[in-house]
């Protein structure tokens, strides 16, 4: 069997389309708030640019989309900006949270080993909010340095994948796994990062435009649904990197050491079938 095959066999056992929804939506909830603290933050250069979502979400993807539809709520006063940057930052690590247990129930389920209960989630939820925000902004700062200099934009967006990669990395480790190395996780970490810079570009080039029409035309519920397609894609690459790397390592083991690609609960209804089994025939 192939490696794209085992690959696609495993999540189609696990159900990782659901898998990707479930963070899709745990996603949305966390980035609403990081829209309004970005938007208070940054109140004065949204009333001073006037261009709206679309050109919000070219130069700053899907973050500064989010920013920028956030910023009629808090164009009424100064004061109101405070309270949604107090109120922002407050649900930030819960919503945090909620996202950081979705992406730990998906490793365990892409590795096959038993969920643990996370500890400390609301600082999980921080340490994934700043990390996150970190990664928008090195973004948006990688594509205003390859607007205003054309010419090492290759290297920049090599650069901007590098960073991305290592960030990944670091982060799956922490995960549950049954990895013994950080290398273990390379190749899933280039595709998860790959592939948010092609969702950036697409964002900017393809999704930007239909943010300011969908707007216009069908109003926030429009603009709601193209950032929950981006953030579907964006959760859909995250499950799949973690199946790949499992995929891949399990093909590395020996054959009477590495665990069947099964679906883990098929497994353990198995393994305790087995266990019932000398009890069942002592009875006979």
């Amino acid at each position: 069997m192939s490696l794209l095959t085992s690959a696609l066999e495993r999540e189609r056992l696990a159900a990782a389309g659901l898998l990707a929804g479930g963070l899709a939506y745990r996603l949305f909830f966390w980035i609403v708030p990081l829209g309004l603290v970005l938007a208070a933050v940054f109140s004065f250069w949204v009333d001073a640019d006037r261009a709206g979502l679309e050109h919000a979400a070219q130069d700053y993807g899907i973050g500064g989309a989010t920013a920028s539809a956030a910023a009629d709520a808090i164009a009424s006063g100064a004061h109101e900006r405070w309270y949604f940057l107090l109120v922002g930052l407050a649900l930030l690590p819960w919503f945090g949270a909620g996202v950081v247990r979705a992406i730990h129930i998906t490793h365990a389920i892409a590795w096959h080993v038993p969920p643990e209960k996370l500890r400390k989630p609301l600082r999980a939820g921080a340490v994934f909010t700043v990390l996150t925000a970190g990664l928008m902004f090195v973004t948006a700062g990688a594509a205003a340095l390859r607007e205003r200099l054309p010419g090492p934009g290759l290297g920049v967006t090599i650069a901007l994948v590098l960073v991305y990669t290592a960030a990944l990395i670091w982060v799956s480790t922490v995960l549950p796994s049954r990895a013994t190395t950080w290398r273990d996780f390379i190749p899933g970490a280039v595709l998860v990062a790959v592939g948010t810079l092609a969702i950036h570009f697409s964002v900017s080039f393809y999704l930007a435009p239909k943010l300011g029409r969908s707007s216009e035309l069908y109003g926030t519920l429009g603009a709601a649904t193209v950032v929950l397609l981006w953030l579907y894609l964006a959760a859909r690459l995250v499950v799949a990197g973690a199946f790949l790397n499992a995929a891949l390592w399990e093909r590395r083991q020996p054959a009477d050491e590495a665990p069947r690609s099964d679906h883990p609960d098929r497994v353990t209804f198995r393994r305790a079938g087995r266990a019932r089994l000398p009890a069942r025939k002592r009875r006979e």
